[in-house]
């Protein structure tokens, strides 16, 4: 890569994190100076691998980047690592942190902490593939980083789960919807975007509480208010005695695109906004008050 493949970005941050006992990276800002990136010099580092993991009330799964590098130029001193995308965006500045004993009995000068343990953003999860570049910063060169190592990421999209339970004869529409590539999913909340007969009607939010959503995914802590239980107004053009379909989506917010849940119901629909719950397709339901009893609100 050469210097005009890295694009220069102001100061960069991350979240660190504390788990298992294991401390992530925290980011520093990067310098006013612009960066110099070269090929080749005294510093030494590795992309071991990217691992998979739990993240309970952090987030569902995500994936981490193991790691090393400094500067055998300037021994006992802790370094800067910059990551840098197959875009040639420059994603994350940070100092190593972590103990890798491994590493200094092989480089007896290496400092204690030459080891990172970096969270990739939630953005890369969309199923696509993405190399991350390991850059290590010479310690006597101010903003000067040295590509050190180049590891590619596994195609990871967890996504959008949920579904458009049920309608109700008075247009209470009731589902939930859980982004699994978002962060702190206790606190998460999701638009749903109800829709009729292919037109934006309203939008709803994922608060209501849904215990059975909470059991179903307890390995991840999310807590039950992923639902939504709302009565809707039916705006007066679909009101003429016909048949019309209701649908529901959400954003999936780590990749900014609109996802419609599973779950299609055709409702007829009166002049006084009623809808007849005698015939259910979407469902497959003859009574659709009989499939809200079937939910835990």
């Amino acid at each position: 890569m050469n210097t005009q493949t890295v694009w220069r970005v102001g100061a960069a941050f991350t979240m660190a994190f504390l788990l298992a006992g294991v401390a992530l990276v925290s980011v520093k800002a990067d310098s006013d100076a612009a960066p110099a990136y070269v090929q080749s010099g005294t510093a030494v580092g590795s992309a071991d691998q990217i691992q998979v993991r739990d993240f309970n009330q952090v987030g569902a799964k995500r994936a981490v980047l193991q790691g090393w590098g400094f500067d055998r130029n300037t021994p006992n001193q802790t370094t800067d690592v910059r990551i840098v995308d197959n875009l040639g965006t420059v994603v994350d500045t940070f100092t190593t942190t972590n103990v890798r004993m491994d590493v200094q009995a092989v480089y007896p000068e290496a400092p204690a902490h030459n080891g990172f343990q970096w969270v990739i953003p939630s953005r890369y999860y969309d199923g696509g593939s993405y190399a991350f570049e390991v850059w290590v910063q010479l310690g006597n060169e101010l903003n000067t980083f040295q590509l050190v190592d180049t590891i590619w990421m596994e195609p990871m999209d967890l996504g959008v789960v949920g579904a458009f339970d049920a309608v109700t004869e008075d247009a209470t529409v009731a589902g939930w919807a859980i982004d699994l590539d978002g962060s702190y999913l206790a606190e998460q909340r999701l638009p749903v975007l109800i829709y009729i007969d292919g037109e934006f009607v309203t939008t709803l939010n994922t608060d209501w509480s849904r215990l059975d959503v909470a059991q179903a995914y307890g390995q991840y802590s999310i807590g039950p208010e992923h639902g939504f239980h709302e009565q809707i107004q039916i705006p007066e053009r679909f009101r003429n005695n016909g048949w019309h379909v209701i649908e529901a989506f959400t954003v999936e917010v780590s990749e900014s695109k609109l996802v419609q849940l599973p779950g299609v119901h055709w409702r007829y629909i009166d002049t006084d906004g009623h809808l007849s719950t005698s015939v259910d397709t979407g469902a497959g339901s003859q009574d659709v008050q009989n499939e809200l009893d079937t939910i835990q609100f």
